[in-house]
């Protein structure tokens, strides 16, 4: 398991959708985006799962984290559903790969507030 804790990683994850917002302000890239958006969804979970002490992989694979959640009893809410469509800005999207899914900025946008929100409820109960 990383050394970050949940509160760490929720604080990094907070200011992953904050670089995600002014991008989207700025108009810039939507690969840009995507990534900070992905990484913070990404940091929202392994928060979690941090709080409950489970570790976790150095994977940047959403669909990986959301059934490592769902395995350690997590219920993970139907707004997160999509949020598997960013794992490809975590990495490829960094360098130029052109088969990038379309992703709506505002639900990227939506899909990191909804999973830092979920994560914050998570680790204070």
């Amino acid at each position: 398991m990383s050394e970050a804790s949940a509160e760490d990683l929720l604080a990094l994850a907070s200011e992953d959708l904050a670089v995600a917002r002014l991008v989207q302000a700025e108009g810039l890239s939507g690969v840009a985006l995507g990534f900070h958006a992905q990484q913070a969804v990404e940091k929202a979970l392994k928060a979690a799962l941090a709080n409950r002490r489970v570790a976790y992989p150095h994977s940047h694979d959403l669909t990986r984290l959301f059934e490592l959640c769902e395995a350690h009893g997590f219920e993970i809410p139907p707004e997160l559903d999509q949020t598997d469509r960013l794992t490809p800005y975590a990495a490829a999207g960094r360098y130029g790969a052109a088969d990038l899914p379309k992703v709506d900025p505002a639900d990227a946008i939506a899909w990191a507030e909804a999973a830092l929100k979920w994560a914050e409820a998570t680790i204070a109960d």
